[in-house]
């Protein structure tokens, strides 16, 4: 989930959005608290999602900054290891 936060002076607030289905879900408040949770149903996925893009464009331009923009991907779970076959011994 994406995460953005605004701090300036006296404010700190964090706005969070996420789409499930054709829901649109927000999770906002001031930094350091649970904040609020909102949802709002769309007719379908695809409205659900146009909302999402706008809103994060509007947060965008308010100020907010994602937090953790640009940060690496957390690395995969490593493979189990093969068990190799035991070298061969070649006598000449």
């Amino acid at each position: 989930m994406r995460r953005f936060e605004f701090v300036d002076g006296n404010s700190s607030k964090f706005w969070m959005p996420e789409v499930q289905g054709a829901t649109f879900i927000v999770t906002y408040g001031r930094i350091g608290t649970a904040g609020q949770r909102k949802e709002k149903a769309f007719p379908d996925e695809e409205a659900a999602l146009r909302e999402y893009t706008k809103k994060v464009a509007e947060k965008v331009r308010e100020g907010y900054a994602e937090v953790g923009a640009g940060e690496a991907p957390a690395a995969p779970p490593p493979k189990a290891a093969v068990a190799a076959a035991p070298p061969k011994l070649v006598l000449p």
